[in-house]
């Protein structure tokens, strides 16, 4: 099971939640090394620059609707990356989102957008009519 990996590779992870259910919810099923918390996930603060040797999203930042918020977020994750650590922005969408990040409006300092994966890609047909894509970012 992929929740299993942090136990193989002995590392530890953080999960971030804006609802006090969702996060008692994962406090409820979590393994050792897991911690979650309660966070405004715009403000992204809390966390030191370089922490992180891998950032992990999935259908989360599709839920900021304008786009130079999302470069925002995505900026700040990226931030929290040791160098040379990997940032996973999963489950963007639309067209116009897209496009924004294929003609690299965002720009994230110190940091290169190594690919875009969308629904031809991932081999997800269901993906098309919500125009899902992903985003690959190293530091």
């Amino acid at each position: 099971r992929s929740s299993d990996l942090h136990l193989k590779y002995n590392s530890t992870g953080i999960g971030i939640d804006v609802t006090d259910d969702a996060v008692k919810h994962a406090m409820s099923h979590r393994q050792p090394n897991q911690l979650f918390c309660l966070l405004n996930g715009v403000d992204l603060r809390a966390f030191e620059d370089n922490s992180f040797d891998a950032v992990v999203t999935w259908a989360t930042v599709y839920h900021v609707r304008r786009t130079m918020q999302q470069c925002e977020i995505v900026t700040n994750l990226v931030r929290m990356l040791k160098p040379g650590g990997r940032a996973y922005i999963g489950h963007l969408r639309t067209e116009k989102t897209q496009e924004y990040w294929k003609k690299k409006k965002c720009r994230i300092p110190g940091a290169t957008i190594a690919r875009i994966r969308d629904w031809k890609t991932f081999k997800q047909k269901s993906w098309k009519r919500h125009d899902f894509f992903s985003l690959l970012i190293y530091k």
